[in-house]
This record gives structure tokens, C-alpha cells and sequence, in this order.
């Protein structure tokens, strides 16, 4: 027996409809001993489950999750197999994309010439460049390590001379607060 979501499958994959009494030798040669290896197994009283990809009747690869458990009236008696397919083509291309989007992120965060340290909110080091590598070992003696804790020497800045305030003829402050100066300053 199947439902009409396993005959779409069935169609989608192998260009021909299920049909009641169907076997091994209604599987198109290219699949047949796999399929036949599986039910095997499953008569044999094991569960699973496997992905598995075929190009679908219009040529487009589809991935599919076969799950394969034993029919048993009563323990240890197996009497056929069920096979569940759950269409995960959709799930791989996310998967895909995914993946190419991490590496287009990892070659753009690589190949920056800014050092670029990603810490977690207690400053555990998470990822990082090669230039931030660099920059630390130069500054710090030691390389970061992903999963330490970054730590830093936040020496006081030097600073250098100063020249003192010195009043300039004509100027005059015309408001001042905390935020705020506001001058008038002779032309020139």
C-alpha cells in the first residue's frame, strides 16, 4: 500500500507511477541494488534511515530522508517494510547556501588587512584574523587563542607636552557649559 505523496515521490524520482504489487524489479536498474540491499536489511528486522540524492525525471538532483522500519505482527516476526521519504531537497539548498555564505564571510574576514577579534560577552575570544593575530603577538608577546579569554594590558596613553592656555587679544567667551563653547574671535 502507499499514499499518493508516495507516488508523487515515486514519479518525481523514477518517471513512472507505484503501483499495487510492485517489487525490486519495478526500481529502475541504476537504484535496484541499493533498494534491494535496504529492504534486506529491514527484513532482517533492523531500522534506519539514510539521505539519499537521485535526479528527478526532469533531471533536477532531489534529496530525499528514507526512513526504513520492519513490519512485525509479532516480535522477532517480520512481515514486510515500510519506507517513509520526506523530500529534504529544499533543507540541502538551504544548507548549501549556508555554507557558501560562511565561506564568503570567512574569505572577506580573512582577507581584511584591520585585525577583527569576535569575543562573547565575557570577552572569551570566539574567532579571529589572521592580521588581528599578528597585531596581538606583536603587541603582546602571545598569540590569541579561540576559546581564551583576551587579555589585555590597557596601559595609562602617554601623553605628550602640552602647551599652556594663553589668552588671544579680542577674544571674548560668550557662552560656556559643559557641552558647549561659544567665542567670539576676532577676524584673522
Amino acid at each position: 500500500a502507499f499514499n499518493p505523496a508516495a507516488d508523487r515521490t515515486h514519479e518525481q524520482i523514477f518517471g513512472v507511477h507505484l503501483r499495487q504489487g510492485s517489487n525490486a524489479g519495478d526500481v529502475p536498474e541504476g537504484a535496484r541494488e541499493v533498494y534491494i540491499e535496504r529492504v534486506a536489511r529491514c527484513l532482517a528486522g533492523e531500522s534506519f534511515t539514510v539521505e539519499s540524492e537521485f535526479a528527478g525525471s526532469d533531471g533536477e538532483l532531489l534529496s530525499f530522508e528514507l526512513t526504513y522500519n520492519p513490519v512485525e505482527l509479532r516480535p522477532g516476526e517480520v512481515t514486510g517494510v515500510v519506507v517513509v521519504s520526506r523530500d529534504i531537497t529544499g533543507k540541502k539548498r538551504q544548507e548549501a547556501a549556508i555554507r557558501q555564505s560562511e565561506a564568503n564571510l570567512r574569505a572577506i574576514f580573512e582577507s581584511s588587512d584591520d585585525g577583527i577579534a569576535l569575543l562573547d560577552t565575557a570577552a572569551c575570544v570566539l574567532a579571529f584574523n589572521s592580521a588581528a593575530d599578528r597585531r596581538h603577538q606583536k603587541t603582546f608577546g602571545v598569540p590569541l587563542l579561540a576559546g581564551s579569554l583576551l587579555q589585555v594590558d590597557l596601559r595609562e596613553p602617554v601623553v605628550g607636552p602640552t602647551a599652556p592656555p594663553e589668552p588671544v587679544p579680542g577674544m571674548t567667551v560668550l557662552y560656556d557649559d559643559d557641552d558647549v563653547v561659544v567665542v567670539d574671535k576676532p577676524v584673522g
